[in-house]
């Protein structure tokens, strides 16, 4: 019977990114429009509707949706899973497609066996009658594929590309066992079937183990506790997650699991729950191969297992694929150079990767990874090491300055105005500030070093980031920057590059209120000046706005209770939100927020604390998952 073949999603990385995906998945900027909104509500001009004109000012696109043979075939980014059917098909999960296609191993042939591309969704039917939003996939070993999305387990049979729902309800999160659409899901990414009708699913947000048995939509909760984050072995509800995300079944009773935000590799006991951490060391990030806690993993995510005692684990940030003997505990690196990026064939560590995530194994020493940055599938001989692409073309991004087309960016995520002339960007994946001249297109890098993350504060490209997201101009030469992956806030002189920290403790994550490094945040993810000499932090992993004193960097929470999702308007602790991703403030007092999870916009008003919901529907069908 073929194994299963368990993959990752995105690497979310991270939530409240739905607002972004069209930047993410192109590397493209809509400059011209993005920073005319910017500016309309920072001035707080909102009584009079500017015409914007629509203008492609800098960077280059990338990626595609085509079918056809291994060179014309066009796959967007983020290719999340992957399973392999024993057979020669091997199925993957082309997220901001939102389709399943079906690849011939022997090949590259690319076909579409689910979804009509481009339409990401919830809707049963059959073939492009579909729509899907694809994160893991796991194949039954009869003719059946489960896809894992956000919040439902979907069934496709593979013969007739029929789609129906198994568990879960779209557009509704949460952490409730029950059968069918009665279950709640808190973001899926992982997956895994055991051969006896269970699917195992990472619920990343929960943070989760959770089992569903394919015949009655069952779903229970096999280790973790709802709500709950660490790193914490034990049994059942005794043991804690942090960011769950790939997951591969071993048909012996247990399954492994890449836990992202602690570089770690979990063990779970079906029968009993018992989880054991059986590679790396929680918290400490690396690329060291070694037995068991000597091992080092950067954010591992996609993870297969090839039925002879090994697993594979698309190591991300490390841009490698490592291999754990799961006897001995011992990890090393079957190809790629950790912290050298690329799409380069070739042999161990000459090879490059561009984030790789989703593994599949075709029980015949054949490794298939698929990567996030470039939309390629990449082919592994395991036993030489030899790395091939199999089907897609890599439409790589950047880090080039330059005019116009001739620079590029790597997944682009804030933008801010200084009502000066210039743009400035935080360049997601490349680490760094970069800068825009509006009249002309031309772009500079103003701090950091693509490429290299880091957490140093200094001068230009002394200066370090790690994913850092939400950017604003207070007009007056300063910027701050919300260093997502630091769990800090950053302070930019536009003049000089010149980089310091504000507040927060690098690596220190919490929600603690308090003066520079006493306080604490959890994934920062928007930022907004309010004119008055504050900034305004959308603090998505707590749930809450934070208030930081520019001159002082004193750290107060503003609205939102840290640790409680939801939905509700309120004052201050009262309200709530659900992973929080955008701010801006209009100049008047009242900040508007992108309640990424909830789908919708809110309002705040400075003085009062008081929060309303301006635009949307909490859990309203037809709300999609912001991914990483």
């Amino acid at each position: 019977m073929p194994r299963t073949q368990c993959v990752s999603a995105e690497r979310n990385y991270d939530s409240g990114q739905g607002t972004n995906r069209v930047a993410r998945a192109g590397s493209r900027l809509l400059l011209v429009a993005a920073a005319a909104v910017s500016l309309w509500a920072q001035v707080g001009a909102m009584a009079q509707t500017p015409a914007f004109t629509f203008t492609h000012l800098a960077g280059n696109a990338n990626g595609g949706f085509k079918d056809g043979t291994s060179e014309t075939a066009r796959f967007g980014g983020f290719l999340f899973g992957a399973a392999y059917d024993g057979a020669g098909r091997l199925y993957l999960a082309d997220l901001y497609n939102g389709t399943i296609r079906e690849v011939r191993t022997a090949t590259g042939e690319v076909r579409t066996l689910v979804g009509p591309g481009g339409e990401g969704g919830s809707r049963d039917g059959a073939g492009s009658a579909a729509s899907i939003y694809p994160m893991g996939l796991a194949y039954d070993g009869a003719g059946t594929l489960y896809a894992a999305e956000p919040y439902t387990i979907r069934k496709v049979t593979i013969a007739t590309a029929e789609v129906t729902t198994v568990a879960g309800l779209a557009g509704q999160s949460g952490l409730d066992d029950g059968t069918g659409s009665a279950a709640r899901f808190s973001g899926i990414y992982g997956l895994a079937y055991d051969g006896a009708g269970h699917l195992f699913a990472a619920d990343s947000y929960g943070p989760t183990i959770r089992r569903i048995d394919v015949r009655t939509g069952e779903v229970s909760t096999l280790a973790g506790v709802p709500g709950e984050r660490g790193t914490v072995d034990g049994i059942g509800n005794a043991a804690l997650f942090d960011w769950p995300f790939g997951v591969a079944c071993d048909r012996m009773g247990n399954l492994y699991v890449t836990e992202g935000n602690q570089h770690t590799i979990r063990k779970v006991v079906i029968a009993t729950g018992e989880v054991t951490t059986i590679a790396g060391s929680a918290g400490e990030s690396g690329s060291a191969d070694g037995t068991a806690g000597v091992a080092r993993f950067y954010a591992p995510d996609g993870i297969t297992y090839d039925g002879e005692g090994n697993l594979y684990v698309s190591d991300w940030g490390n841009h490698t694929i490592r291999k754990v003997n799961i006897a001995s505990g011992e990890v090393s690196t079957v190809a790629g150079l950790a912290g050298a990026w690329g799409v380069i064939d070739g042999t161990g560590s000459t090879a490059r990767f561009s984030d790789p995530q989703a593994l599949a194994y075709d029980a015949a020493g054949i490794l298939y990874a698929g990567e996030a940055s470039a939309g390629v599938l990449r082919k592994v001989v395991v036993a030489t090491r030899e790395v091939t692409t199999l089907a897609g073309v890599a439409a790589l991004p950047g880090s080039a300055d330059g005019i116009g087309s001739a620079a590029s960016f790597d997944s682009p995520w804030g933008i801010t105005y200084d009502g000066a002339g210039e743009l400035f960007v935080a360049d997601w994946r490349n680490s760094n500030i970069r800068k825009i001249a509006a009249s002309t297109g031309e772009v500079t890098t103003v701090a950091g070093l693509a490429g290299e993350w880091g957490s140093a504060d200094g001068v230009g490209a002394a200066a370090r980031f790690f994913l850092p997201k939400g950017i604003a101009s207070d007009r007056g030469g300063t910027l701050f920057v919300a260093d997502t992956y630091n769990h800090t806030i950053r302070r930019v002189v536009t003049a000089t590059g010149e980089v310091t920290t504000l507040a927060g403790t690098v690596g220190r994550r919490g929600s603690v209120d308090g003066t520079g490094g006493a306080a604490r945040f959890s994934r920062p993810s928007g930022v907004a000046c309010d004119g008055a000499g504050s900034v305004y932090v959308a603090d998505a992993n707590n749930h809450t706005i934070r208030k930081v004193v520019a001159a002082t960097g004193e750290v107060t929470t503003a609205a939102g209770l840290a640790g409680v999702p939801g939905s509700q308007d309120g004052a201050g602790s009262e309200g709530r939100f659900y992973n929080p991703s955008g701010i801006a403030s209009d100049g008047l007092g009242s900040l508007y927020i992108t309640d990424a999870w909830n789908c919708t916009i809110r309002k705040l008003v400075t003085a009062t604390g008081e929060v309303t919901t301006v635009a949307g529907l909490a859990g309203a069908p037809g709300c999609d998952f912001p991914e990483s």
